[in-house]
């Protein structure tokens, strides 16, 4: 963890970072913070110099966040630790203190990576998964907890609208964001992975985040097998537009060799 803090130090060093990128205030203050720490690591020896809510370690003001910026990131936590879920849920939260220390946020990030990995694994149904989801964010934060579970019970009723799901939870908040998610994944699952992304894509709020949420979560569940040849030219335009989309298309080829 402390060797991917040092990439956020050096991340927050890059001029261009905030302009192509466009993150939230807490990661760009926290990536400060650990530029700042790591600057002086002589004299903090034997501390987690990455976990950002020990605000007493450099005297540095500091309140918990419960933005999205964490929870919108750890998806490839759950597909690298895939096969061992309890390190998927402990990663999840530990690398949300790099930058967001809510308990909102701990458990938001802990059941999106265990949904992920349980998604891949292809052994529950989307219900189940989201019930482990569930009981995973419960572990750090009861409301988020119910949230999901909340989101899981209007995903199954027909009579309740997207538009009335997204507008409640536009996705700023991290609790926010899991439970959009959850909402997508439970009506997309048993479709493909764009279905899944144009429905995040086009919410009210931090659709973004959203979208890259429910992509990746529905992608994990559905496989490759499952779009279509026009889906795959459609998505290798959508990365040869970013930048790293080299870098990008390469994991994407990795993951896909996985499945």
């Amino acid at each position: 963890m402390g060797k991917l803090a040092e990439k956020y130090a050096i991340w927050s060093l890059n001029p261009n970072a905030y302009g192509i990128r466009a993150p939230g205030n807490r990661c760009i203050s926290s990536s400060q913070i650990l530029l700042s720490r790591f600057n002086k690591k002589e004299d903090q020896k034997n501390k987690k110099l990455w976990d950002v809510a020990d605000g007493k370690l450099l005297n540095e003001p500091f309140q918990g966040h419960g933005g999205c910026g964490s929870v919108m990131r750890v998806a490839p936590i759950g597909l690298t630790f895939f096969s061992d879920p309890e390190k998927v849920a402990l990663w999840a939260a530990e690398q949300s203190k790099l930058t967001h220390c809510s308990s909102l946020a701990l458990a938001s990030c802990a059941a999106m990576g265990i949904g992920v990995a349980l998604a891949l694994k292809g052994e529950l149904n989307c219900d189940e998964i989201v019930k482990e989801m569930q009981n995973t964010a419960q572990k750090y934060d009861t409301t988020t907890a119910n949230m999901i579970e909340k989101a899981h019970k209007y995903a199954l009723d027909k009579n309740v609208q997207p538009d009335f799901v997204f507008n409640k939870w536009q996705g700023w908040a991290a609790h926010e964001a899991i439970a959009a998610t959850v909402f997508i994944f439970v009506r997309c699952c048993k479709d493909n992975v764009l279905k899944a992304i144009t429905m995040g894509a086009n919410t009210p709020g931090d659709s973004d985040s959203i979208a890259s949420m429910a992509g990746s979560l529905v992608g994990a569940f559905s496989g490759v097998a499952n779009l279509e040849k026009n889906d795959l030219n459609i998505m290798q335009k959508m990365i040869s537009s970013v930048e790293d989309s080299k870098l990008i298309e390469s994991k994407v080829l990795e993951i896909v060799a996985l499945c």
